[in-house]
C-alpha cells in the first residue's frame, strides 16, 4: 500500500491476544490465510496456529519470510482511495502475559504510542469488557487524520483486542480494528459484528 495506515505504525514487540473458537454456521469466503507455528517462526513471528478466509475485495498483506512483520496478516477495506476498514491480526504472547496487571500496562503502553504519533487522540475505554461474548482487555480509541502523510484521512474509531487462544497453545493474537465514517460500523460495539471485516474475523478459529 501507498499510504501508512496506522494500525501498522505501532508494534511494541511485548505482544498480546485474541479467540473466535470458531462459528460453526459461518461460510467461509474463496481466499484462504492459514499458518502453523513453523510458519510463524520462520516469520521472526510467535509460534502459532489459525485459519482465516477474506473475499476478493479485501486488500491483504501477510507476514513474509525475510522481511519485517509486525503482523500475521493485515485486512484493508478502501474503494476508489477511501478508506472504509481495516483488521490486523498481531502477536499476543499470553502465556507469559497472563498477569492482569501486565495486560492492563501493555494497553497503556498502546495508549503511550499512539499519543506519540497523534496528538489528538481519544482514549474512549481502557479495561476488561466485553467483545463477542468474552471478557476481553481492550482499548476504545477515537482520533481524526488530516495529513495524508499519517494514514487516509479521516475520523477514525479503533478497538484492540488481546484474544487469548483456545487450542492450548502459548500465544493468542492481538486484534486491531479501524474504521472510519465511511463504513457501516457506526459504534464501537458493531467491531466484530457489522461492516467488512466482521465477516472476515467471523471465519477466524484457531487449528
Amino acid at each position: 500500500m501507498q499510504k501508512k495506515i496506522i494500525s501498522i505504525l505501532i508494534f511494541l514487540h511485548f505482544c498480546l491476544s485474541c479467540n473466535n473458537s470458531g462459528n460453526k454456521n459461518i461460510k467461509d469466503f474463496e481466499n484462504v490465510f492459514e499458518i502453523s507455528a513453523i510458519d510463524a517462526v520462520k516469520f521472526g513471528l510467535p509460534a502459532i496456529d489459525f485459519k482465516i478466509t477474506y473475499p476478493d475485495d479485501i486488500e491483504a498483506i501477510s507476514a513474509k519470510e525475510g522481511e519485517y512483520n509486525p503482523n500475521y496478516i493485515e485486512f484493508y477495506y478502501i474503494e476508489d482511495e477511501v478508506f472504509h476498514e481495516s483488521l490486523s491480526i498481531g502477536i499476543y504472547e499470553s502465556a507469559s502475559l497472563a498477569d492482569e496487571f501486565i495486560k492492563q500496562s501493555l494497553l497503556d503502553q498502546y495508549i503511550a504510542q499512539y499519543q506519540s504519533q497523534l496528538l489528538d487522540i481519544e482514549v474512549v475505554f481502557n479495561g476488561q469488557g466485553d467483545f463477542m461474548g468474552k471478557q476481553l482487555y481492550q482499548l476504545k480509541l477515537k482520533f481524526e487524520i488530516v495529513d495524508e502523510m499519517y494514514g487516509y484521512k479521516g475520523n477514525y474509531k479503533m478497538l484492540l483486542v488481546l484474544y487469548p487462544p483456545d487450542n492450548g497453545s502459548e500465544n493468542g493474537v492481538l486484534l486491531i480494528f479501524q474504521a472510519t465514517e465511511n463504513s457501516d460500523i457506526e459504534d464501537f460495539n458493531d467491531f466484530g459484528k457489522e461492516g467488512k471485516t466482521a465477516k472476515i474475523w467471523q471465519t477466524f478459529r484457531f487449528i
